[in-house]
């Protein structure tokens, strides 16, 4: 007996171990992978997913890859809200940098029913009442000029600010003050959202691209020249076969796009060579833009309002389009208001000799974050865009004057002034500002200055429109402040010239929109009435018993799965049919006169025995 025990111990050590070995990816987390003790192009992190519902499982993901969008849980009357980094919607867009356990948050979806009974005959008001189910947060959020997009924890879209050429996205030019979603999108799942000056993208998760806005140069792709209101898709066949595009970076009227495989496209408008193609004939379709030299492909790509920039997978920034104002970044190249190039040249390093690891095209001037965690720019500097206390061009990248011992990962900005989150969580601006949306005020700010955020607020993300800007905070709160001319703080503050806010306002996401469509009780369907934040209507006649109600509803738009609430009670008797004995119809009349007939029936058995007995004497 010992033997066996020892023989079945080592057979089911041998299977442990062999399933380990054969599925490094495994549920349980004694077989998922360790963290590398070294960080190497080959190093893998380990991402848990705690689905909130008991189940917990684990994936693997290479060193600065993205975690593969996961299904939408599902549990019995409940709302997945969306997965979460601690208290951080979690936004699948980002490289990851170190193990992760995602946690999925719900909400109750059931509705409750008063009273639960009913006369046979029907005719009793009843209420019934919704789930409250807040809304889901954003987990990504992006800004252009006046407008901004963000997607939820469920991958839907939504949009706000200005609208004049439809870059909101709603079937209207009308500008929208809140964020608004796009229902036409609601029937896919989207990954990712790109906002232009003017115009928006979003990649759905089956691959699909959807284009909208501003398209006088044909800066959406679509192979026109008008502006277009509703979400279009991208006809990617005009990529070529086999091209799957996962990024687009959109300029002032010129388009930038990349493939996995790292190959450039661009489409637009091209009169200053900003395509990178090799002449000025500007494009209506995606045309593809040959690498430098040397290089394989791109592994990241930027569009200004004239000019762009790549950087090749050995690490090197090029430069392509208008040189005005120096903003392609090398020294040796000739500016001024015919100085263009139409193919990529390199951009120099900065005089620290720090590799760019970030690069972007602003307006008429560059910003780059080094390896060494400063920030550099170059171009024009006529608003104080430079932030170094002048108004000269700066032709090679130029190190900017931020508080000794501070270091920053990345800069987002779209007008002519830039806000930078530090490492340490403080936020610096510099540049054009006429409605507060650096420092306060309405003065230009020449150097870069921290900004006075309020004690409660923890940034996480920084963002800088044309006029405004945003936090997102470590909570997922989003809080913007600066101008609002369109509704582009999205916090229903007055629009116009001069309005908006002086300190961050924090946007609303209040909760989702519940609508009843209809109730089916014991097979009868009821249209109810909403009345404030219930619904109200008269149960039809159903036989008497136990029977179930079905709710048929929506949220905010979307058809949800039916509910079904059980036990519902129909009491007494059903409705007598034409021409038979009236009764009562409520309950106390049922007993009464189940009463009476079952006293008439004893009555007749006592004269039964009656008669029995005397004919039997």
């Amino acid at each position: 007996m010992k033997a066996t025990r020892q023989i079945v111990c080592m057979v089911t050590v041998a299977l442990v171990v062999l399933v380990c070995a054969l599925v490094p990816i495994a549920v349980s987390p004694r077989c998922a992978q360790a963290k590398p003790s070294s960080v190497g192009p080959q190093a893998q992190y380990t991402v848990a997913f705690n689905d909130g519902k008991g189940g917990i499982y684990h994936i693997s993901v290479d060193l600065s890859k993205t975690v593969p969008l996961q299904p939408i849980p599902q549990k019995d009357n409940s709302r997945f809200l969306g997965w979460y980094n601690g208290t951080l919607p979690y936004d699948f867009t980002q490289p990851v940098t170190s193990d992760l356990t995602l946690t999925g948050k719900w909400a109750d979806t059931k509705f409750t029913l008063d009273p639960m009974r009913s006369p046979a005959e029907g005719g009793k008001l009843l209420t019934l009442t919704p789930p409250t189910i807040p809304a889901t947060q954003f987990q990504q959020i992006i800004t252009g000029q006046y407008h901004m997009l963000a997607l939820d924890t469920r991958g839907r879209v939504y949009a706000w600010g200005r609208n004049d050429a439809g870059q909101i996205g709603d079937g209207t030019n009308v500008s929208r003050s809140t964020p608004t979603l796009i229902t036409s999108l609601l029937s896919k799942r989207f990954i990712k959202v790109v906002a232009g000056p003017n115009d928006s993208f979003a990649f759905a998760e089956d691959g699909s691209i959807y284009a909208w806005g501003a398209n006088a140069k044909s800066q959406l792709g679509l192979g026109t020249f008008l502006d277009v209101n509703t979400p279009t898709l991208i006809d990617q066949t005009r990529f070529g076969t086999n091209v799957h595009i996962t990024d687009i970076f959109p300029g002032d009227e010129h388009t930038l796009a990349l493939d996995e495989d790292g190959g450039a496209w661009g489409w637009g408008s091209n009169t200053e060579g900003q395509l990178g193609i090799g002449n000025t004939i500007s494009q209506s379709t995606p045309v593809s833009i040959p690498p430098p030299a040397g290089a394989s492909g791109y592994v990241s790509l930027s569009a200004g309002a004239s000019h762009s920039f790549g950087i090749t997978d050995d690490g090197t920034v090029y430069a392509w389009g208008g040189n005005r104002f120096g903003q392609l970044g090398n020294a040796s190249f000739p500016t001024g208001a015919l100085s263009r190039s139409t193919t990529p040249i390199r951009v120099d390093l900065p005089a620290s000799g720090s590799q760019l690891i970030y690069v972007y095209a602003v307006a008429d001037w560059s910003v780059a974050v080094g390896e060494d965690g400063q920030i550099y720019d170059w171009g024009y500097n006529g608003d104080f865009e430079l932030g170094d206390g002048t108004v000269l061009e700066r032709h090679t990248p130029t190190l900017v004057r931020t508080p000794a011992g501070e270091t920053f990962e990345d800069i987002y900005t779209i007008g002519d002034g830039a806000l930078v989150l530090s490492q340490s969580g403080k936020i610096y601006g510099w540049g054009y500002n006429p409605y507060g949306a650096i420092i306060g005020g309405a003065q230009p700010q020449r150097t870069p200055m921290q900004l006075n955020i309020p004690a409660n607020i923890h940034p996480h993300k920084v963002m800088f429109g044309w006029r405004h800007a945003f936090i997102q905070d470590t909570e997922g709160n989003i809080w913007t402040w600066g101008g609002n001319e369109f509704g582009e703080l999205g916090t229903d503050a007055p629009i116009g010239i001069g309005q908006g806010n002086a300190t961050p306002a924090q946007i609303p996401t209040g909760q989702e929109k519940v609508d009843v469509t209809k109730l089916t009780i014991g097979g009868t369907d009821v249209t109810p009435t909403p009345v404030a934040d219930k619904w109200q209507l008269t149960s039809p006649p159903h036989e008497s018993g136990p029977t179930t109600v079905t709710v048929h509803w929506k949220l905010t738009g979307e058809q949800q799965e039916d509910y079904t609430i059980k036990q519902f009670v129909y009491e007494g008797l059903p409705i007598p049919a034409a021409g038979a004995l009236p009764v009562l119809r409520r309950l106390g009349g049922d007993l009464l006169v189940l009463s009476l007939s079952a006293a008439l029936a004893y009555a007749l058995y006592q004269l039964s025995r009656t008669r029995h007995s005397s004919s039997a004497r």
